[in-house]
């Protein structure tokens, strides 16, 4: 007798692992699309990557003159290892500039303060290359340089950079020292070519600095007076960014309006980024948690901010973050109510609405947003109603209505409808299996589990019951 009772609650056990796994209206479980994790836009900086195998990932960040400046990610990490990208611009800035009238040493020197002033901390000699988000986006860097020989050139000639304690010191724009541009981590930055000379920050005595030639592949040696374009590093943080998007063609949205665009697949390793901006104060809210598809949200707003490229935007993602659309559905606006059109191709389930604040610069410039605002929905799963609303509970005039539901050992199950909700009053049904179902040792327990799980309209349509349609059900093993 005991173990007859020890194998019936092993079979209600097994039976537990073996069920469906059911979706019910109250649960936050998103629907997952198909699995692709390359997408034009991204969460955070998903797919950014350092320098790999002689191939570069770039990010454009800032401007100069008008121009977006391209940057090369030598590193998902900083230069001194932490948490953050280490960027390099790709070009040299279009601008005259030399080291120092007095001094080799990189603190103080004029080169310093053009690399400030270039970033905006101090000075106004030369036009900022960052907005005030993207300046504070910027990590302050503290490092030290420890003595380095530089590689020998073509006969055998090296240079020796003294060690230089806090070279950098809250810094948030440098150069490269001599041992970063030469280092292979970094893809050898050195053996850039230009039609000109770049100055490293590295000291070697009193009167000489170190340079990379326009030829590229050495390190050489120029008074410090010497006037060279300047090739600028920083290191970026991530905590700020929101999105990261293919530099052209990412963040596509045909028109302003309802409809969003399907967010394309994509392999490129050419970024542009989406800061969160924390002087925006955005709040929505939504009429509806449910919807079919083609059906319309209203989305009611306010505190956007204003401007020709001001907008109110809305992203669609699935339960693995992954951004399936994207688009703005009002301009230059700062209160009112907007309209998202559920795409037609969502599957049924749950999925995470986002709508934000967005100042959206165009391709290769960097884009701002205000916090998400979290709206999830639900789609329904395109069970015919005028099917459904034919099928109701027992009453004692008909009796009751049948649904054949799966299958068992090759052959439909047929249920009861019960009830035309579920047996805790949610919308949905409450069925029972017409017949018993396994042996005699199990059939409580199989009955008891399709009572627990097989009730309402969630259920089914997890199961992926569509017009009534049969779905197989594992099958259940008798334990002797």
């Amino acid at each position: 007798m005991k173990r007859r009772f020890l194998s019936i609650l092993l079979v209600c056990a097994m039976m537990i692992t073996m069920l469906p796994v059911m979706s019910f209206a109250g649960d936050e479980d998103w629907q997952t699309a198909a699995a692709n994790t390359e997408k034009a836009i991204r969460l955070n900086t998903d797919g950014i990557a350092g320098y790999n195998n002689r191939k570069y990932h770039y990010i454009y960040y800032g401007k100069w003159k008008g121009n977006p400046i391209k940057w090369l990610v030598l590193d998902d990490k900083t230069n001194t290892g932490k948490d953050g990208f280490f960027l390099l611009s790709e070009g040299l800035i279009d601008v005259w500039q030399k080291f120092d009238d007095n001094s080799t040493k990189w603190q103080g020197s004029s080169a310093q303060k053009w690399c400030e002033d270039f970033a905006g901390v101090s000075g106004d000699s030369v036009p900022d290359a960052f907005t005030s988000v993207e300046r504070d986006a910027i990590l302050e860097t503290a490092k030290s340089d420890a003595k380095y020989i530089s590689e020998p050139d073509s006969i055998g000639g090296t240079f020796t950079f003294d060690a230089y304690e806090n070279i950098l010191n809250g810094d948030k724009v440098f150069y490269l020292s001599a041992e970063e541009a030469e280092s292979s981590k970094y893809g050898k930055p050195i053996d850039s070519t230009f039609d000109d000379n770049w100055h490293l920050r590295s000291y070697i005595d009193a009167t000489f600095v170190g340079y990379c030639p326009k030829g590229g592949s050495i390190i050489d040696k120029t008074l410090r007076t010497n006037r060279d374009h300047p090739r600028p590093a920083f290191n970026l943080g991530k905590s700020e960014i929101v999105f990261a998007s293919s530099a052209e063609g990412g963040k596509t949205d045909a028109a302003t309006d309802s409809n969003l665009t399907a967010v394309g697949d994509w392999s490129g390793n050419t970024w542009k980024l989406t800061l969160r901006d924390s002087s925006r104060s955005f709040r929505a809210s939504a009429d509806k948690a449910n919807a079919k598809p083609g059906e319309t949200i209203s989305i009611n707003y306010s505190g956007a901010k204003t401007g020709d490229n001001e907008y109110v935007s809305a992203i669609i993602m699935d339960r693995n973050d992954e951004l399936l659309y994207y688009g703005r559905i009002a301009q230059n606006s700062a209160d009112g109510r907007a309209q998202i059109t559920v795409p037609q191709d969502l599957e049924p389930g749950r999925y995470a609405l986002r709508v934000f604040s967005e100042q959206y610069n165009g391709e290769c410039n960097t884009d701002y947003v205000s916090e998400f605002v979290n709206l999830s929905f639900s789609i329904s799963g395109g069970i015919d109603e005028s099917v459904t609303n034919q099928i109701s509970g027992y009453n004692d005039a008909c009796g009751y209505d049948y649904i054949y539901y799966g299958s068992y050992d090759g052959s439909p199950i047929k249920w009861r409808v019960l009830d035309n909700q579920t047996n805790s009053g949610e919308p949905g049904y409450f069925l029972l299996s017409e017949e018993l179902l396994g042996s005699q040792s199990t059939t409580e327990a199989c009955i008891f589990h399709m009572r627990a799980y097989l009730h309402g309209r969630a259920a089914m349509r997890r199961a992926g019951a569509r017009s009534l349609q049969k779905t197989p059900l594992p099958k259940m093993k008798k334990i002797m």
